[in-house]
């Protein structure tokens, strides 16, 4: 695995993206509301009834990158864990090897509004990847 650190516009990057979400799905801050807005998953997400530590899947519209939605935490207003957030990188990373993705980019995720520390988030993400053949990009 391979980790590095960029500045700029995640929306740049042609890799398979992946962002924490609440199980609500209410997308209505931050870096959640570009995703709502540019692959519109909203809807049949909330449908679905995604829970915590579980990652929903989708492609883009033009089918050719997977869009990870990463269940941290069960209402928009609660803070994730640690521990939340690392059940679902596991999980992202289990889906990572079984699609055989080489590459994927992430915001710092549950760092700004929720408050959790990047270096120990970046750790954790180098810790659940170790091992595996991908790329990620933190594009901060």
């Amino acid at each position: 695995m391979l980790f590095r650190e960029r500045k700029g516009d995640l929306f740049s990057s042609d890799d398979n993206l992946a962002l924490c979400v609440s199980a609500d799905f209410h997308m209505s801050a931050g870096v959640a509301v570009q995703f709502r807005d540019r692959f519109g998953h909203k809807m049949s997400l909330i449908q679905e009834g995604w829970g915590m530590g579980q990652v929903a899947r989708r492609l883009d519209s033009e089918g050719e990158r997977y869009v990870f939605y990463m269940v941290t935490k069960p209402r928009y207003f609660q803070k994730p864990t640690y521990h939340s957030l690392r059940l679902t990188l596991v999980e992202l990373a289990r889906w990572c090897e079984l699609l055989r993705l080489p590459s994927l980019s992430i915001p710092p995720i549950r760092c700004f509004r929720d408050k959790l520390h990047w270096p120990t988030v970046r750790q954790m993400v180098v810790e659940v990847f170790d091992g595996l053949d991908i790329t990620i990009t933190a594009y901060l």
